[in-house]
């Protein structure tokens, strides 16, 4: 009996056997993307030796090989650069970083026994790749008067090398236009244009591009009036300028829009003036010429229509020079002692919030301030302070500390490069 049943089983174990079948074949897979920032593997990769089984709700993951830090490009940090006339009147720049002084000029001379050389106030473009500056010249005459003649010159950084604008003629004021190479710049005029009242002879706005080698045009015609001093509007939109009728003292203020050939009289003279670079605004302190002690500095729009008296009357002086600051949320000016005209002894210089939230803060008390303005970074005020004989520019910080004394010498412009 036992026999039987072991063939039997042996019968059936190999019955099972010829029905069993070859697993079905698994679906393929498309190979997983490799992310773009991973290289491809140049061998094979060896199968992992312990993977979890996969479940119906998840898909195997491939982790990505490790990839060495790509190395970082390193850049020097910006660097504040100052150009100025020194003591003689040259003019420098000066890498207020690294303390690296480049003279531009070298013949500045105020010997009246020889020609006498004269450089005007140095003005970068915005991106810094040109600087700007007036050169007079006055020689002297048998008959003891002098024959005076005064260029405008541009002068390229990259390369040192500079070119003559203007030969023999009067500079009365430039400006380059902020995102630009384009120099605006006006011409003085002949005396008869005062003397008479139909003012002979007025002068416009003239513009030059420093990357062409072409002739200047005319970018604003006068308007019975010659026009002097253009300031572009940190936003290039708009071009200021003074209309004026007499030798002496500041004129109307008026301007010229560009894209719509639109030219604005205002009929008014504002004084010394500084256009927000934030907001469409503008200061100015009423001091069009001799200073009366009514002077303050007043914020108002674009077209001088609604006006804010920024600060009080100051009996013991006048207000004048505003500056916005770099974010345009500050106004930096001056208060003079003296009503005569003459070298004041002292001069106080304040920082006013231009909403007028607060009082003006007084940030420094000292010799006489010709000038003022403020660093790239809106943290300090820059002082023309001594005399014209033994000038200084200051750097006053608005955090209290100490006073520096940067450079010797006056009329500088300052860039972030």
């Amino acid at each position: 009996m036992k026999k039987i049943v072991a063939l039997f089983a042996l019968i059936m174990v190999l019955i099972a056997g010829c029905t069993l079948q070859a697993p079905p074949p698994q679906p393929t897979e498309a190979p997983p993307t490799v992310p773009t920032s991973v290289p491809a593997a140049t061998e094979p990769l060896a199968p992992p030796t312990d993977v979890p089984a996969a479940t119906a709700t998840s898909a195997p993951t491939i982790e990505p090989t490790a990839v060495p830090p790509t190395a970082t490009a390193t850049h020097p940090a910006p660097a504040v650069i100052l150009a100025y006339l020194d003591a003689v009147g040259n003019i420098n720049i000066k890498n207020l970083t690294t303390g690296e002084v480049t003279a531009i000029t070298s013949d500045a001379s105020g010997d009246p026994s020889k020609p006498m050389i004269h450089y005007g106030v140095p003005r970068f473009s915005s991106n810094g790749a040109f600087l700007a500056f007036g050169r007079d010249e006055s020689t002297p005459q048998a008959d003891g008067s002098y024959s005076a003649v005064n260029n405008l010159v541009i002068y390229k950084l990259t390369d040192a090398s500079q070119r003559l604008v203007l030969v023999e003629d009067w500079l009365a004021g430039y400006d380059w236009k902020p995102g630009s190479h384009l120099l605006s710049y006006t011409l003085g005029v002949a005396t008869e244009y005062f003397v008479d009242s139909a003012h002979p002879g007025a002068r416009g706005v003239y513009e030059i591009d420093a990357d062409k080698n072409e002739d200047p045009t005319i970018l604003v015609s006068p308007q019975g009036f010659t026009l002097m001093n253009p300031v572009w509007t940190p936003d290039g939109k708009y071009l200021y300028f003074e209309e004026v009728a007499a030798m002496e003292g500041a004129g109307n203020l008026a301007r010229f829009d560009p894209e719509t050939s639109t030219y604005t009289a205002y009929q008014k003279t504002v004084g010394s003036y500084d256009i927000s670079p934030t907001e469409p605004k503008i200061a100015y302190d009423q001091l069009s010429y001799a200073p009366q002690g009514i002077e303050t500095i007043r914020v108002s729009d674009l077209d001088l229509k609604t006006v804010q008296d920024l600060t009080q009357l100051d009996e013991n002086g006048f207000q004048s020079r505003p500056r916005f600051s770099p974010d345009g949320k500050f106004i930096a000016y001056k208060t003079s002692v003296s009503l005569t005209g003459e070298a004041d002894t002292t001069t106080k210089v304040f920082n006013v919030p231009v909403d007028g939230s607060a009082a003006p803060k007084e940030i420094y008390t000292g010799m006489q301030v010709f000038d003022l303005g403020w660093m790239p970074d809106g943290k300090s005020v820059l002082l023309f302070t001594g005399s014209y004989e033994q000038p200084s520019i200051r750097q006053v910080p608005l955090d209290g500390s100490a006073i520096s004394d940067l450079v010797s010498g006056r009329d500088w412009d300052a860039i972030v490069k």
